[in-house]
């Protein structure tokens, strides 16, 4: 009962912090118009193994990566109760993306490899900074669910 109140509390933290990205009043615009979302156009990389990925602008980051194929955990789900959905964003993309919550920070502070421009793509959405950039996954992860 409490994970799953926790869950909510945390899925809603999460969608009000990326209701207030302009990416995402963006996308809400367009759909609000009847236009599909512009899609974006990035890359994941871990190691020398490489992804691209295209997705819609607003759609979460985590989603985006598993829907084409990216070896990426999110054993949560995105409800933001894990950390294996770590990523490293570009420092300029850091930097313009909206800032850390207390929820996701106390997440990151599990992560194994922890990096000053990590983030949790549960945590964000797909929006037009990623264009043309790379993002990095850490080698390795922490699946406290399931141990290593």
């Amino acid at each position: 009962m409490l994970r799953r109140s926790m869950m909510r509390l945390c899925a809603s933290a999460t969608d009000a912090g990326a209701a207030a990205a302009a990416a995402g009043a963006a996308a809400a615009g367009a759909a609000a118009a009847g236009a599909a979302a512009p899609l974006v156009s990035f890359t994941v990389a871990r190691g020398r193994q490489k992804w691209g990925v295209v997705a819609p602008v607003g759609e979460r980051l985590h989603e985006a990566m598993k829907e084409q194929g990216v070896d990426i955990a999110c054993t949560c789900e995105g409800f933001m109760s894990c950390s294996t959905c770590h990523v490293y964003l570009p420092q300029d993309v850091f930097e313009k993306v909206p800032p850390v919550e207390d929820f996701e920070e106390d997440m990151l502070e599990i992560a194994l490899e922890r990096q000053d421009n990590s983030r949790l793509s549960c945590c964000l959405r797909v929006s037009p900074v990623l264009e043309g950039q790379t993002l990095e996954l850490p080698k390795d992860v922490f699946d406290y669910y399931d141990g290593w």
